[in-house]
């Protein structure tokens, strides 16, 4: 029974987890519709994300545990990245300029949730990243 516990337990961090990523790769499909990942600035913080999306690889055995920090942080530059980039791309078009600031927002929150779940163990950690994925 307690073996069957703890391998749902680590199905329902895998989900949760799989869903974070999942919105960050969305975000990314999005953007490059908007911009041009091959020119200069904006190749460049494509490459910078792309560091940050390794260590955010490289903590996800440890997400719920001693690298939940890090992989906020790692996961917020990478959301950050595409959001910067997004900004720019938005010059002059103000539906555009909404979207992003509607994005930035959700992504602030989405990212303090994930901080915040960090100092936290157990159901109200995965409670927290439950409400991060919203």
């Amino acid at each position: 029974m307690a073996a069957r516990s703890f391998r749902q337990l680590r199905s329902q961090r895998g989900l949760l987890i799989l869903g974070i990523l999942w919105w960050a790769w969305v975000g990314y499909a999005w953007l490059t519709s908007v911009v041009d990942p091959e020119e200069g600035a904006v190749r460049i913080v494509m490459f910078a994300a792309m560091a940050g999306f390794l260590v955010v690889s490289l903590c996800i055995p440890e997400a719920f545990d001693d690298l939940g920090l890090t992989f906020a942080i790692a996961y917020g530059f990478v959301r950050g990245c595409q959001i910067a980039l997004f900004a720019l791309a938005s010059e002059g078009d103000p539906g555009l300029q909404r979207s992003v600031a509607g994005l930035a927002g959700g992504t602030a929150v989405g990212v303090g949730l994930l901080v915040v779940a960090s100092f936290f163990d157990g159901s109200l950690q995965g409670g927290i990243w439950a409400l991060a994925l919203l």
